[in-house]
C-alpha cells in the first residue's frame, strides 16, 4: 500500500459499516478489498473491475482466498440484487459514480445496497446528488489529505432502511452533517481555493458560473 493513499484507504475502511458482504467497485489491485477483510468490515468482498488487464491481475491476486470474488463489468452491473449490504465506489470521478448509481437505481429489482461509501476524485457534488435522488442520506464523512489534495469521503444510507444518524436538511433540502462541521469546512475551503484559481484563468461566461459556486461554498463557512 503506497504512502500517498494509505490514509485514504484506511479512512474508506473505517467508514464502511461492518456487514457480511461488500461490493468494491473499481477494485483495481484489491488493496481496499483486502483491507476491508483485514479490518473486519466485511466477511467477503465481490470486487468489480471493468478494464480487462486490471481484471486479470485481480483474479490472479485473489486466487486461493475464498473470501474474495473478482468479476469483470461496469459499476454495479455484475452485482445481483440483495447480494451486497454495502458498496464502495472510490477513485472514480463524481459523474462516473453518479452514472453508476443512476443505472443501478432503475434496475428491476433495484441492486443498490443499504449503504454506499463514495470517494470521488472530482465533481463530488454530482455523486452526492445522484445518491440523494436514489434515496440515500449522507450519514458520515471525512476529508483526507492525499499529496497536495484533500479527498472527500462520504458514507450514505438508504433513507427507507432507517433513520440516518447526524443528518439534517436545511430549508433548501441541502444536507448538513451535524457532527462533521470540520469535514464540510475543510472541503469547502479546498474547493474555494480551486475555484478562485480557475476564476483567474477563465472567460466571462464561465466566471459567472464559478462565482455562483464560490458564493454557495462561502455560505457553508
Amino acid at each position: 500500500m503506497g504512502r500517498r493513499n494509505r490514509r485514504r484507504l484506511e479512512a474508506l475502511a473505517a467508514l464502511t459499516p461492518r456487514v457480511g458482504r461488500v461490493a468494491d467497485i473499481g477494485a483495481g489491485d484489491l488493496e481496499l478489498a483486502r483491507l476491508l477483510l483485514a479490518r473486519g468490515r466485511a466477511e467477503s468482498v465481490v470486487a468489480v473491475e471493468r478494464a480487462e488487464g486490471a481484471w486479470r491481475r485481480a483474479v490472479e491476486r485473489a486466487r486461493g482466498d475464498g473470501r474474495l470474488e473478482v468479476r469483470r463489468g461496469d459499476g454495479l452491473d455484475p452485482v445481483r440484487a440483495g447480494e451486497a449490504e454495502a458498496a464502495v465506489l472510490a477513485g472514480l470521478g463524481g459523474t462516473a459514480i453518479a452514472r453508476i448509481v443512476q443505472r443501478a437505481a432503475v434496475r428491476r429489482p433495484p441492486v443498490l445496497p443499504p449503504f454506499l461509501v463514495i470517494n470521488p476524485t472530482c465533481q463530488p457534488e454530482a455523486a452526492v446528488a445522484a445518491a440523494c435522488v436514489a434515496g440515500y442520506a449522507p450519514e458520515r464523512g471525512a476529508v483526507v489529505p492525499e499529496g497536495r489534495h484533500l479527498r472527500l469521503l462520504v458514507r450514505l444510507m438508504r433513507e427507507g432502511g432507517g433513520q440516518a444518524v447526524g443528518v439534517e436538511r436545511d430549508a433548501d433540502g441541502l444536507f448538513r452533517l451535524e457532527d462533521d462541521r470540520a469535514v464540510r469546512v475543510a472541503y469547502a475551503q479546498e474547493r474555494l481555493a480551486l475555484l478562485r484559481r480557475e476564476l483567474g484563468r477563465t472567460g466571462a461566461q464561465r466566471a459567472d458560473v464559478l462565482e455562483t459556486w464560490i458564493d454557495h461554498l462561502e455560505g457553508w463557512l
